[in-house]
């Protein structure tokens, strides 16, 4: 994977397209389905990396009162994935990714109702947290009924809101917009964050840390070129 990703570094040096530079190297270095995944989600150029680290905060302590606008799917089968087992790593913008390719699949009963209790107890836990809305794409949810389970399981509907919307990702960048409040938005999603000036939680990875404290694969310290040192 290291040599894969100095490759593909390499190639933006020189100028070359993303997307075909991803392609070659994955089939240059004939990497598997997850490694291919991490390639082309978690290896993003120095510049894109540095930016959207800047963006990234904690949450966890201090005297703040903000409102969390959590990437309902994102999170859950983030955090639902590595439970399954399946591979997962921190980009080199700083967020955690998995390797599933399942977002939009069901997930096992069992595996939905521990994922989003995980949610729920991280988010009830923190006192910075004032209130917090889960947006869904309703699309999404005839696959896994994930919206009914959280608001089954929602330890405190006064605080905390979920909303089924036509796009979770137009309504979490609508909302983040929203002037004199405090927004943080929950998703490792890098197509809403780039859509926004709202500060980023990476709630999926502050609920794994926390709970199992696992050892993450840094994609910023894989490769001579992925590191912006």
């Amino acid at each position: 994977m290291a040599a894969a990703i100095d490759d593909l570094q390499e190639f933006r040096r020189r100028g070359y397209p993303d997307d075909t530079s991803r392609a070659v190297v994955a089939d240059r270095r004939e990497l598997n389905t997850p490694e291919r995944s991490a390639l082309y989600r978690g290896v993003l150029s120095p510049e894109a990396s540095r930016f959207r680290r800047s963006r990234l905060v904690a949450i966890d302590g201090g005297d703040a009162r903000l409102s969390v606008l959590a990437d309902g799917h994102n999170v859950v089968y983030t955090v639902a994935n590595y439970l399954l087992g399946v591979p997962l790593y921190v980009a080199t913008d700083g967020l955690l990714r998995d390797t599933g390719e399942i977002h939009g699949n069901p997930l096992p009963a069992r595996i939905a109702k521990r994922s989003i209790g995980l949610v729920w107890r991280a988010l009830d836990a923190l006192p910075a947290v004032q209130a917090a809305e889960i947006f869904l794409d309703r699309p999404l949810e005839g696959n896994g009924g994930i919206g009914e389970e959280l608001d089954r399981t929602n330890p405190d509907p006064a605080r905390f809101l979920v909303s089924i919307v036509p796009s979770a990702d137009r309504a979490l960048v609508d909302r983040s917009r929203d002037a004199g409040i405090g927004h943080v938005i929950a998703t490792s999603d890098g197509g809403i964050i780039d859509r926004t000036d709202a500060p980023v939680f990476d709630l999926a990875r502050f609920l794994l840390d926390r709970r199992y404290a696992p050892r993450w694969l840094l994609l910023s310290q894989c490769g001579d070129g992925a590191t912006d040192r």
